[in-house]
Parts: C-alpha cells; structure tokens; sequence
C-alpha cells in the first residue's frame, strides 16, 4: 500500500510540474539565435584560404570540424559574423553567400522549465524516501533511474542548444579564381557586345548581397 502511495505522488507530481507556469524571473522575451552562414568563394589558392579561415576561427575562440582540399566546416563566435563576411571578401570573389537565422528561445525556455520541474521532483521524492523509511526496492530504484536519465537529458539538450548560440556554423566552399567566369567573345546580338559585361563581373556584380 506504501509502495502504492508513493508511485501515485510520483506520477501527479510528474504531470503536474511540467505546468508550472514561468516565473517572474523567466527571460522570455529574451531572443536566442541559432545562426548559420553558407559561402561559395573564388579564390587563388582554395587550400590556403580555407587555413586562413581556420586560423581565424581558432583565434577567436571557434574551432574547425572538418576540412577538404575545397572547404571547411567551421564553429566561430557568435560575434564574429560580421568579421566572417569581411575577411570572405578579402579572400577573393564571394559567389553566394546565406544567412540563416532561428529564433529556438521558445523551445530552450520550454526545456529550462522542464528541467526545473524534474529536478524539483527528484528532490522532492528523495525527501518522501527519506522520511518513510522505506527499503529499497527494484521498482523504486528504476523510478528513480528513469527520472535522473529525464534531467541528464535535458541539460544535454540545453547544452547543445547554448553551443548554438554562442558559436556560428560555418560553411565555406572554395573555388579557384576562375570558377564560372565566362569566356570572352562576340555575342549575336549587338547590344550585348556594347555592354561591358566583363567588367560588371571582375568587380564582383554576379554576387548580390
């Protein structure tokens, strides 16, 4: 009957507390952004740059996850995106370039108050036990489990999503200089050939920011 008891204040407490409406100390008007960025660039020496890029990173505070001979997979701070595009532009020819950008604050306040309630409640059934004097049993003990596993996950979950905060994902591919330039020569058309199109695109115009 005690051993009831304890698995009924175990599951209402479970149910309950993941309603716990947000306290006044709740940041949720507070933006979290998860930012990504997508290049493609031209350049001399596509090995070197994506070096350079590393060192770049690396010094900041970021680190690299991958690298070929063509491009690399970075994390850089979150306040270095700015940086990020200058140094792509002095690297050589930016042939696209995307930002995208996530607003997951809903989600990490939704996980931080689910934390919250569990750990609460481990504490809570920690106390009951105590004050019980109740033996340890196999079926108390895989509750228990359970619950710990629940609050390991969900600081993992909110781990990963600080990391995404603070550091940008980054990837960049490298083409040498030449990459899609056209050829010269004559068009059919005679208002084509009147336009400097080859200047357009040595200055960089295929690229729209």
């Amino acid at each position: 009957m005690k051993g009831s008891r304890i698995f009924y204040f175990l599951a209402s407490a479970l149910f309950f507390n993941a309603f716990i409406p947000a306290s006044a100390n709740d940041d949720a008007g507070r933006l979290k952004l998860a930012v990504s960025i997508f290049a493609e660039i031209a350049v001399s020496n596509p090995e070197k740059s994506g070096e350079n890029l590393i060192d770049f990173c690396e010094a900041s505070g970021g680190y690299y996850i991958k690298k070929t001979d063509s491009s690399v997979y970075l994390r850089c701070p979150a306040e270095q995106k700015d940086n990020i595009q200058q140094l792509l532009k002095k690297s050589g020819k930016i042939i696209r370039y995307n930002i995208n950008t996530a607003d997951t604050g809903t989600d990490y306040l939704v996980l931080a108050r689910q934390l919250k309630s569990r750990e609460k409640l481990l504490n809570e059934y920690k106390q009951l036990l105590d004050s019980s004097g109740f033996a340890s049993t196999l079926s108390l003990e895989r509750e228990l489990m359970k619950l710990v596993s629940e609050i390991e996950d969900l600081k993992g979950q909110l781990l990963k999503m600080e990391n995404e905060y603070r550091f940008i994902k980054l990837e960049v591919n490298y083409f040498s200089m030449d990459y899609g330039r056209p050829e010269r020569g004559e068009s059919v058309f005679d208002w084509i050939n009147r336009i400097d199109f080859y200047s357009f695109y040595d200055a960089g115009g295929y690229y729209d920011e």
